[in-house]
């Protein structure tokens, strides 16, 4: 599992959770991720189970290296949305925050790694999105990335 989906699934799942607010669940941000990711996730999967069976159509192959041009960056826009509608209730509730002192000695503040999350997009979304259009490149067009040496 690549850092991308750990970390966009668990802390976006952590602000949008039904005990956490209704705020994020309604916003705009939630249902482009939603529709995205699920899109998203029905080729993926669907490419991996015929590539075990090594019967892969080319239009599956083709959709698999496509659709994200379109919906990675929906769904990364959904997620920001949505993670910014969250954050006015996850500050005033102090939900999944734990406070100085206490037993383990440590404190965490899930607004906070919320807001850190949401900056960590900068530098890492166009690095992932170039590499996804060098696996479209390598694997529809049969050319690699990167140059040979002689």
């Amino acid at each position: 599992m690549n850092m991308s989906v750990l970390a966009s699934g668990k802390l976006q799942g952590g602000a949008s959770y039904a005990e956490v607010t209704k705020t994020a669940q309604v916003s705009l941000g939630f249902a482009l991720y939603a529709i995205a990711w699920s899109l998203t996730e029905v080729i993926r999967y669907s490419y991996y189970t015929l590539t075990l069976l090594n019967n892969v159509p080319h239009w599956l192959q083709y959709l698999r290296y496509t659709l994200f041009i379109a919906l990675y960056p929906i769904g990364v826009v959904g997620e920001l949305l949505s993670i910014a509608a969250a954050l006015p209730a996850v500050k005033q509730r102090k939900i999944y925050c734990v406070d100085l002192p206490n037993s383990a000695n440590l404190s965490f503040d899930f607004h906070l790694a919320l807001i850190v999350f949401m900056f960590f997009y900068l530098p890492f979304f166009p690095k992932l999105y170039c590499y996804m259009f060098g696996q479209r490149r390598k694997v529809l067009f049969g050319k690699s990335t990167e140059t040979k040496s002689e």
